[in-house]
């Protein structure tokens, strides 16, 4: 990896880390809440994938560091945080398993494509702020 590959594989480990930091108090509520994040960063990523014609090892390396967080995966969490900067075998392989990851979490959703497109969270959160006062999507 060159110089600026590794920043931009800091920086994404560092935004995942943050947006896990965020999604804490979510996942804390109900563990049901991890599929539902983790399915629709994977709509994200296939989206921006779609859109710019690949998938880069950054977005792979960001949803694998998410993922592993996420499910405590420690392999996932040493291949993402620990051996992706150092290893090219490493990098490929768990390259390889961050698309599986990607394609297992949208595959059992038969649907067109604008569908596809569309994100659980936000209406799940609408619903229960809706029902419990809370204020998850609203600005404080």
């Amino acid at each position: 990896m060159d110089f600026s590959q590794l920043v931009n594989a800091r920086l994404a480990r560092q935004e995942a880390e943050s947006l896990y930091q965020t999604l804490k108090p979510l996942l804390a509520l109900d563990p049901k809440f991890a599929d539902l994040i983790l399915t629709d960063l994977a709509k994200i990523v296939r989206i921006c994938g779609r859109s710019n014609g690949e998938i880069t090892a950054n977005e792979l390396l960001a949803y694998l560091a998410i993922y592993a967080l996420i499910k405590q995966d420690t392999e996932k969490l040493n291949a993402a945080f620990k051996t992706w900067d150092f290893s090219d075998a490493d990098r490929i392989k768990y390259q390889k398993v961050a698309l599986q990851i990607l394609l297992d979490v949208t595959k059992g959703q038969q649907a067109t494509a604008a569908q596809l497109d569309e994100f659980m969270l936000p209406a799940v959160l609408n619903q229960l702020d809706a029902e419990k006062g809370t204020r998850y999507l609203t600005p404080a």
